[in-house]
């Protein structure tokens, strides 16, 4: 049972510890996300109805119980998508999972006690493929097991938490070796890792309230809590010292420092 206060406490010290605020780095990332949103919209062409008449032939459909007419009238209201736009929204998609990797590199060395510049969120575009590719797999994996059902996919998705994480501190590491080592780091570590999640809701709510602006510092503060808990599971497998303190060791490309395997089989990798 890890000491989740004192694990928040740590991240919130981080968030005004140093030259550099995480909260401005996720600042950055937000007003990227911003941008290209704006972008997209450009691109679009507009609704083909306007919001008074397209409510208008909803409620009249509604009333003759013509389900596809109101719905297509719903539709009619919002922008319509083009092929330039379609590509920018999808090119925006993977340079802001880029850039919330940079972030990510960004809160590791907050925690390794290093001054971090704003241009370590660009970090995230030396490992482009091997991320990218990382994401692929794990929604595909997540996908899949809760295709089997909701609760495999959960317990799923906690398993390989670190994958990303292991992706960023061991350039040797392929995504399907970030992935196993996540197997073998989150043991015993799910349930811990869910009620943090659930320590976050409230904020979350509160979020939702204020039209996301709270997420400017709520994500990293998230972050960087994780990052202490991902730390506690490096340093249990003997991968680091004392978390937050000092730079962490790689794990090697075929096994941890305590000799546990990662390049087996995994009855939950698959």
């Amino acid at each position: 049972m890890y000491d989740r206060a004192d694990i928040k406490g740590e991240a919130k010290g981080f968030l005004i510890r140093g030259k550099r605020s995480p909260i401005l780095a996720c600042l950055i990332i937000v007003l990227a996300g911003f941008v290209i949103n704006l972008l997209v919209s450009f691109l679009s062409e507009p609704p083909a109805l306007s919001q008074t008449e397209a409510i208008r032939i909803y409620a009249q459909a509604m009333q003759m119980g013509d389900a596809e007419t109101a719905l297509a009238a719903l539709q009619g209201m919002l922008p319509q998508p083009t092929a330039s736009g379609v590509f920018v929204q999808i090119l925006g998609q993977l340079i802001l999972t880029l850039l919330s990797a940079g972030m990510t590199l960004f809160c590791m060395g907050l925690r390794r006690g290093q001054e971090m510049g704003y241009g370590t969120l660009m970090d995230g575009l030396s490992r482009a493929g091997r991320i990218i590719w990382c994401s692929i797999l794990i929604y595909i994996k997540v996908t899949l097991w809760t295709m089997l059902f909701v609760v495999p996919g959960i317990i799923a998705a906690y398993r390989y938490r670190f994958a990303l994480y292991n992706i960023l501190s061991d350039d040797r590491l392929t995504a399907g070796q970030a992935i196993r080592l996540s197997c073998i780091q989150t043991q015993g570590m799910k349930g811990d890792l869910f009620v943090l999640d659930l320590s976050f809701l409230g904020w979350s709510i509160l979020s939702f309230f204020t039209r996301g602006i709270l997420n400017i510092w709520l994500t990293p503060y998230m972050l960087l809590t994780d990052l202490g808990y991902y730390e506690r599971a490096q340093l249990r497998l003997g991968q680091i010292g004392t978390p937050g303190s000092g730079p962490d060791a790689s794990a090697s490309d075929d096994t941890n420092s305590s000799g546990s395997s990662f390049n087996g089989p995994d009855p939950w990798d698959r």
